[in-house]
This record gives C-alpha cells, sequence and structure tokens, in this order.
C-alpha cells in the first residue's frame, strides 16, 4: 500500500527499499513481457540483470542455486552491510 513501510523494509532517507511479494511478481513480469518501460528498456534491463560482469551477492538464496539448471537474473548489492 501506498505511503505504509514494512516492518522490515530497509530505510534510507524517506525511501523505503521493501517491496511486496506482489509488486515484484509484476515488476518481474511486465521487464520479461517487454512492457516494464519499453521492449528495448526492457530487454536492456534484462541483459544488466544477466551479465556475468556485475557479480551476484553469494548469500542464501544464490548458494541454494548452486549446481541446478538456472539463470539467476537477481543483483543485489552490499550497502554499508546490508544486502539490497
Amino acid at each position: 500500500m501506498a505511503g505504509t513501510t514494512s516492518a522490515t523494509a530497509i530505510q534510507w532517507g524517506n525511501h523505503s527499499h521493501g517491496a511486496t511479494v506482489r509488486q515484484l511478481l509484476r515488476y518481474y513480469l511486465l521487464l520479461e513481457q517487454g512492457r516494464l518501460v519499453s521492449p528495448e528498456a526492457s530487454k536492456t534491463m534484462r541483459d544488466i540483470f544477466a551479465s556475468p560482469d556485475i557479480p551476484h551477492v553469494n548469500d542464501k538464496f544464490v548458494k541454494g542455486l548452486a549446481g541446478r539448471d538456472v539463470q539467476v537474473l537477481r543483483k543485489s548489492r552490499l550497502v554499508g552491510g546490508l544486502v539490497s
């Protein structure tokens, strides 16, 4: 809901970096369908997410996928010791 903040959302300034499962599913569905911004921008974003030049944070989620026939299209980063 707009204007609400999850108790687990990471805060920087007045910006919440938390998202609901529904928001994430909608984001990735529109991205995959080429409808997030435009077909060209969506392809560029998918290419960035898939790029081996930007390493994944090797957290429990990524470690759990090791040895499986999957391509991880997920990027996160460490900010002051926190993963975003």
